[in-house]
């Protein structure tokens, strides 16, 4: 290539393709929610992870970076340049509490009435969070036990 009359050497290896990148099996592509609020002058981060039956992404990869999954059996799809394609049939939820251990039983108790509608039955409703303030601060999306890549044509 030229370059103001000068030949450049252009390295390849940098640029990008499109794969479809879907799990091996089902059940095994999950999504999470990092809900934040603040409860009696403490950071409080929910995580809501839900394990769905199918999901299919497209990731953009340069020859390096797909040779590296090429080892992998786990990938979390959020550290790539990724956009989301679809997630099907969500199958189990489960919420939990960053660093639990650094809150009072009064103050857990506190956070669960802000996560459930009744904290007995534990009901999650992501209107309840939105109602009580909690702020959904990002989303991830990961892959477990295997996957598959595909060249998008």
């Amino acid at each position: 290539m030229y370059i103001n009359n000068k030949i450049v050497n252009v390295n390849m290896d940098n640029e990008k393709k499109t794969y479809i990148i879907e799990p091996t099996y089902k059940k095994s592509s999950f999504s999470n929610e990092y809900w934040i609020n603040r409860i009696s002058n403490k950071d409080v981060t929910v995580v809501v992870t839900v394990q769905w039956r199918w999901s299919v992404f497209s990731i953009n990869l340069t020859d390096e970076e797909k040779n590296k999954l090429n080892n992998l059996i786990d990938i979390n799809i959020s550290d790539y340049d990724y956009e989301f394609d679809n997630m099907t049939d969500a199958c189990e939820r489960f919420i939990f509490i960053k660093n639990e251990n650094n809150y009072t039983a009064r103050e857990l108790k506190e956070i669960y009435m802000m996560i459930y509608d009744n904290d007995e039955e534990e009901e999650y409703d992501e209107e309840i969070m939105e109602q009580n303030n909690w702020i959904l601060e990002d989303t991830t999306y990961e892959i477990s036990g295997g996957f598959i890549l595909k060249e998008e044509l």
